[in-house]
């Protein structure tokens, strides 16, 4: 799966919401015979029944969860299914998926879906996908595989741009370069080659690299073993991103068979979403594609597997790993359970019944509790696999505790199957699950996520009525008081047809293994060619290279810049008294707001932060002086939808002062603001300390989530890049790797220890609790941000300033933190197979820089950090962007092979810009996607949110906006200027590579600065 990586550079909230509808009315709304089809691109109605460009409407409902009206289509000509998701939403959307069960595990649905994309007849290129996502005024453009479903998604903010996209992707399903250049598959999946006849043959290609970096990868080897054991020899057992084991069998002719077995019609999903001319769509869709083909009679049925043989299995099986990584406490015990057979009402109540089980008052919890069991637990439905199935997982586990995850499962269950669930507890799932409505849409790339959960469905269903029976199966959970529905999933489950306990651990030497049998691979491969077979072989590995390096780029689908309205800045009001600040921002939404808190934390030492961090573990986790820890889990529900806690480091500019601050953020219905604000201070300030064993619990139970060396490794290249890198955000950012990271690793085991201690340890740990909080939840120096229809701020903030003003202020400051000076460049030691390198800089404070220059960013990235660093080096994914809000340059590779040559390219990007021959229609382009990703949003409330952010951290709205708009200006005559100025930027560059041992250590030069996060305490 190709991503567009759009990271968000400090650790925000992730916003959702709740709504003040009931449970009640998420029952199917049918709509009458006729509804308007768009309340403002067009004035037709349409009937079902009807017949619009070949498409027969089938079906029109409401969804109450999406806010929107659901449109079902059939193709009459050539077989397609087709749904229209209607609402207001500004990003408009298409997506073509096909059902595509994996027949083995060489990956050639992944490496299809790859290829197809390349280039088309309609379209010829060397690769398209990343000409559209360089050179388009796109939101999203991308590609999904998974174990039932092949995914095309696109979404543009331009209705023009996205019939183009669609276009360009269309063509590639009729007529994809892939069936008459096997180049392209030896650049997408995997290639041999051989430069001369000294040298070891070597291996390469971009699903291969992206593959191999999932081998020592914890979720997808415990997923693996899951499901081989579930469904041993069937189709059903087959994963997804194994083709690492199988380099001797993944050719371009058993990929070919992929499009000849999926890839038609009638075997195929459109979705279309937002405000759309719906009448336009439908219309080029028939005539420019569906009306050409008819219906080609895809029968799959030869890949359906027959019910699998009841029974159960316990078996201990091996997590990939490396000499040195960690093996205590570091396995995972599942305890699955076949679900197959099931209808899709079952189906949908087992997504519900998970999220009871996973609250911290459900009955699994408890028991965990009353059982001493630290590790973490969670339960949950599988929805991808091509047969449905439930695990229960403990985490950071050893296999001795196989047995007492197992019978929490059937303690569980069978609780369930006779006393159902809290209906408090179910209450609160189900209103959790519907507090989503009225933020439903404040995110990004909402269409294409719902259309992956509705593909899916589809998939395994061969029905388009997702939502439909979703919110039917909520309303019949809710109607039924007996809870007889949940009770009867319990029961079933208890006494399963087939069912796995499965302990995962991690051996080390394994990967060494892995390594040492491909090595002999290719060793035999090249001892058994003649000279001549071997000489040949040097000529096509040539050819090849030559081939790769060849320009052939695509521009057809571009729209005109000058189209495109200019970027206006977000209005924040900001007001002082006594003391406490109100940062508020205008949405355009009644009813639901985002909130924030921003406490001063000046005059706390290091040791005081971390006591805070470890003080804020027990958030809703324990008891306070109004509520139990079960009371607390049903109203974080109602009233602290979303929750969430992080260190930040602000700079105000009035009063020169730069601090730590802890940022709190929650949202919810506005009518329930003084309640919420009252629950939080609560859990602030008066959490109980006196319970002594559930601390101890909850502090046990944490310790794990702040061990470094289970950080993925992407997460730590951009972490520790991003500290050093002069950012707007690196002061933060280095604040959570010092008082948040490997430190507070220690300091938490020691806790750990402290409270099973008889010497007062404990005591002291409670004492420094309780300082900690104190001192940093104050009304000094508070900020309080809002994100909420301008109508309803007055009377919000008067409540917030009635119940904030009553914090104690703050002492006389007795330290003062200062953060910690990191090295430019940092190589971090992970457990994983390949590297994920990252540079961050800032162009905040270069007086030379302007928006203009930031075309030629994405054009140093379509043309050169691309293409070298993943087409030809062989990494999975590379990129290069800017993110303007930021005022920040980004560039990055992941699961990449290589760690120096990398960073080599990373830093010659300014000299690539200075010679660059581009020309101004490709300009254009790259004007548009520099345009295009200034532009993104978060939605309504998280946009607000952002901006009050950054305005606490210096950035000025105005100016950001004055740099997206000056995007525009760009023109070629610009490049040297551009060069100059790219060339001192990335000369301040924060640069990390977090990867493999072997491979940073052979490259330790390069780094100011090694990290081993595989060294244990």
């Amino acid at each position: 799966m190709k991503t567009k990586i759009l990271s968000i550079l400090l650790i925000c909230c992730m916003l959702a919401g709740c709504t003040n509808q009931a449970v009640n009315a998420m029952s199917t709304n049918k709509k009458e015979s006729t509804v308007q089809t768009s309340g403002k691109n067009t004035s037709e109605e349409m009937t079902v029944g009807n017949v619009y460009h070949g498409f027969t409407l089938k079906d029109i409902y409401s969804s109450t969860l999406l806010n929107s009206d659901i449109y079902t289509f059939k193709h009459e000509g050539c077989g397609a299914d087709l749904v229209y998701i209607r609402n207001s939403d500004p990003e408009c959307a298409f997506s073509i998926t096909y059902k595509t069960p994996y027949i083995d595990e060489t990956d050639t649905n992944h490496v299809f879906e790859h290829a197809i994309i390349a280039g088309s007849e309609k379209y010829p290129a060397k690769d398209l996908f990343f000409d559209l996502y360089n050179k388009s005024y796109s939101t999203f453009i991308n590609a999904v595989t998974l174990p039932l479903i092949t995914m095309y998604p696109v979404a543009s903010l331009d209705q023009n741009q996205l019939i183009k996209l669609m276009d360009a992707y269309m063509s590639c399903m009729v007529a994809p370069d892939i069936l008459k250049n096997e180049n392209i598959f030896k650049r997408e999946a995997i290639r041999f080659e051989l430069n001369n006849p000294d040298e070891d043959i070597s291996i390469n290609g971009t699903v291969y690299a992206e593959d191999l970096g999932y081998l020592t990868d914890p979720k997808q080897n415990v997923r693996s073993n899951i499901i081989h054991e579930l469904y041993p020899g069937e189709i059903a057992s087959n994963l997804e991103g194994l083709g690492e084991f199988h380099y001797d069998d993944l050719t371009y002719e058993h990929t070919l068979e992929t499009y000849e077995r999926y890839y038609y019609f009638d075997n195929s999903l459109i979705t279309l979403y937002g405000d759309l001319n719906i009448d336009t769509f439908l219309d080029f869709l028939d005539s420019e594609y569906l009306s050409k083909y008819e219906v080609n009679g895809t029968d799959l049925s030869k890949y359906t597997d027959p019910p699998t043989e009841g029974g159960y299995i316990e078996k201990v099986l091996p997590i990939i790993a490396y000499e040195g990584d960690s093996v205590e406490n570091s396995g995972f015990i599942t305890y699955s359970i076949d679900l197959q057979g099931a209808d899709i009402e079952t189906l949908h109540a087992w997504t519900i019944l998970c999220s009871i089980l996973n609250r911290p008052s459900s009955v699994m919890n408890k028991k965990l509790i009353a059982e001493g069991i630290e590790n973490p637990v969670s339960v949950e439905y599988d929805t991808d696999n091509v047969k449905p199935f439930v695990t229960f997982k403990m985490s950071n586990a050893n296999a001795d505790q196989m047995q007492a995850l197992k019978k929490i499962a059937e303690f569980t269950l069978k609780d369930i199957a006779e006393n159902g669930v809290s209906s408090t507890l179910l209450d609160a799932v189900l209103k959790d699950t519907e507090l989503s409505t009225v933020f439903a849409r404040n995110s990004s790339n909402v269409a294409v996520y719902q259309a992956i959960k509705l593909s899916n469905y589809w998939a395994a269903n061969l029905k388009t009525d997702y939502y439909a029976t979703f919110e039917d199966t909520l309303f019949k959970i809710k109607a039924d008081t007996k809870q007889d529905f949940i009770k009867s999933l319990a029961k079933s489950a208890l006494e399963p047809k087939r069912s796995a306990l499965i302990a995962s651990i991690p051996e080390p030497g394994t990967a060494e293994k892995y390594e040492e049998e491909l090595a002999s691979y290719l060793k035999k491969m090249k001892d058994s060619m003649s000279d001549e077979e071997i000489a040949a072989f040097i000529k096509e590995t040539e050819a090849f290279n030559e081939w790769n390096e060849i320009e052939l780029p695509n521009n057809d689908f571009m729209i005109d810049p000058k189209d495109i309205p200019d970027t206006l800045p977000i209005s924040l009001t900001k007001e002082t008294r006594d003391d406490i600040t109100f940062i508020s921002g205008d949405v355009d939404a009644q009813g639901a707001a985002c909130y924030s808190i921003y406490f001063d934390l000046s005059g706390m030492s290091r040791d005081e932060l971390m006591d805070l961090m470890a003080y804020n573990n027990l958030f809703l986790n324990t008891d306070t002086s109004k509520y139990s820890a079960e009371e607390l889990d049903i109203l974080k529900c109602e009233f602290l939808y979303e929750f969430s806690s992080t260190l930040c480091y602000l700079h105000d500019n009035n009063a020169q002062k730069d601090y730590p601050a802890l940022l709190l953020t929650w949202e919810g219905l506005t009518k329930d603001f003084e309640k919420s604000l009252n629950l939080l201070l609560n859990i602030l300030t008066e959490t109980d300390l006196s319970d002594t064993d559930d601390i101890a619990y909850i502090i046990s139970k944490n310790v794990e989530k702040y061990n470094m060396s289970k950080k993925e490794g992407y997460d730590l290249s951009k972490q520790f890049s991003m500290a050093s890198a002069g950012l707007p955000v690196s002061d933060s950012t280095r604040l959570l790797l010092d008082v948040s990271g490997s430190d507070l690793y220690t300091y938490m085991k020691t806790a750990a220890e402290d409270v099973k201690s008889t010497d007062g340890s404990f005591d002291k740990l409670l004492q420094k609790f309780d300082n900690a909080r104190k001192k940093a939840y104050t009304k000094s120096n508070l900020i309080f941000g809002l994100a909420a229809s301008k109508s309803e701020q007055d009377e919000i903030i008067e409540k917030a300033f009635e119940k904030l003003s009553l914090l104690d202020e703050k002492d006389e400051e007795t330290a003062a933190y200062e953060l910690p000076s990191l090295k430019r460049k940092t190589g971090v030691i992970a457990e994983t197979t390949q590297n994920y390198t990252a540079l961050y800089s800032s162009y905040k404070n270069n007086k030379n820089f302007r928006g203009a220059y930031i075309p030629f960013i994405y054009a140093a990235n379509d043309k050169y950090i691309v293409p070298k660093i993943r087409f030809q080096y062989g990494a999975y994914s590379a990129g290069l962007c800017s993110f303007e809000i930021y005022n920040t340059l980004f560039c990055y590779s992941y699961m990449d092979p290589n760690v120096k040559k990398s960073i080599e390219v990373f830093e010659g990007i300014s000299d690539y810009v200075k010679d660059a021959e581009l020309t101004e229609e490709e300009f254009k382009g790259y004007i548009l996607t520099a345009y295009g990703n200034a532009n993104l949003k978060e939605g309504l409330w998280n946009d607000v949110n952002h901006a009050i952010l950054l305005s606490l951290m210096g950035a000025d709205e105005h100016e950001i906006s004055d740099t997206i708009n000056d995007i525009k200006n760009a023109s070629l005559s610009m490049q040297s200027e551009a060069a100059t100025s790219l060339e001192e930027i990335i000369d301040h560059a924060g640069i990390a590579t977090a990867g493999n041992e072997k491979d940073i250590m052979a490259d330790k030069n390069v780094f100011d600065e090694i990290i081993n996060s595989k060294e244990k305490e």
